[in-house]
């Protein structure tokens, strides 16, 4: 692993010249975080950081849903340490200013608020602080962006077809319905709905074993045609069948993935209701579909 670690600037000096060999170099990348993330980002953080920027807006969509999964590796193994590099590197301004500028597609969209709602769910009031941030790095005349994060996730949550991400999508809108920000408050019946449509996919996918891992399994999955990678059956089949391993075992130990959303949404509800005092809390509610309401209240129930 050290000589592979060590190898690994050559790597984005062969994508500083071109993209021809990108899923190649991103798959060495995603392959060094999962084998020796502590090793590989206190050696080589800058040039991973360096590999990132040089892709980022810089390709088809094709390519930006594959580094998405590199990005979502490196947050997942490392969330604190991973969100930390991103920022400092000035790679999340860059990634949320994509997200607003009206240029990507909309599962580049989609993908990049995945990676930021996972940051949103894991340290909701770390999250907020980086979009307080980032404001300056968008066109939004001075306003607060979060509540446009907050119509950003609504709007392209259907775009993920991973039960995964999505369900990362409605922890992170219930933390940011928390608030004592009207223009957040406004957004409930919008949350609530997506939160409910997540909880009744849960409960299908729970009804069905085996059936909510069918179908998209990356971001790249999610493109609708074939025909946009390298072919990558050159790799041993024993040297595949160990990422996969590396991959399952990272998914099983995801905090995020184990979490009974139902509970989720209750005790963040009753933190917003505590936050804001019952009668605003309950102007905020009233302002829901009543059919959706009695639905969220089944699934915080049970």
């Amino acid at each position: 692993t050290p000589a592979l670690i060590n190898i690994f600037p050559n790597v984005v000096e062969v994508i500083r010249r071109d993209f021809e060999h990108l899923q190649t170099c991103l798959h060495i990348a995603d392959s060094l975080l999962l084998l020796a993330p502590g090793e590989f980002l206190q050696l080589h953080g800058k040039s991973l950081a360096d590999l990132f920027n040089l892709v980022l807006g810089n390709v088809k969509d094709a390519g930006t849903l594959m580094l998405c999964e590199v990005l979502d590796t490196l947050l997942t193994i490392r969330p604190a340490e991973g969100a930390e590099l991103l920022e400092s590197t000035g790679l999340s301004y860059k990634m949320i200013s994509m997200i607003f500028s009206g240029e990507e597609g909309s599962l580049v969209q989609a993908a990049l608020i995945s990676l930021f709602a996972r940051q949103c769910a894991m340290d909701p009031a770390r999250f907020m602080q980086l979009l307080s941030r980032a404001q300056q790095f968008v066109n939004s005349n001075g306003a607060p962006i979060s509540p446009a994060f907050i119509d950003a996730c609504v709007e392209r949550v259907d775009n993920l077809m991973l039960p995964s991400k999505r369900s990362l999508v409605g922890i992170a809108l219930i933390n940011l319905l928390v608030s004592n920000d009207p223009q957040h408050l406004q957004k409930a019946p919008d949350v609530i709905n997506v939160v409910v449509d997540v909880l009744h996919q849960q409960r299908k996918d729970e009804m069905l074993p085996g059936k909510a891992e069918e179908g998209a399994q990356t971001f790249s999955d999610m493109l609708p045609s074939e025909g946009y990678f390298l072919d990558l059956t050159s790799i041993e089949p024993r040297e595949e069948e160990a990422e996969t391993s590396r991959k399952r075992q990272l998914e099983d130990s995801d905090p995020l993935q184990s979490v009974n959303l139902g509970a989720v949404v209750a005790s963040k509800l009753q933190e917003c209701a505590t936050l804001n005092g019952q009668g605003i809390y309950t102007e905020m509610m009233n302002t829901v579909d009543p059919d959706i309401l009695a639905q969220l209240q089944r699934f915080t129930a049970s």
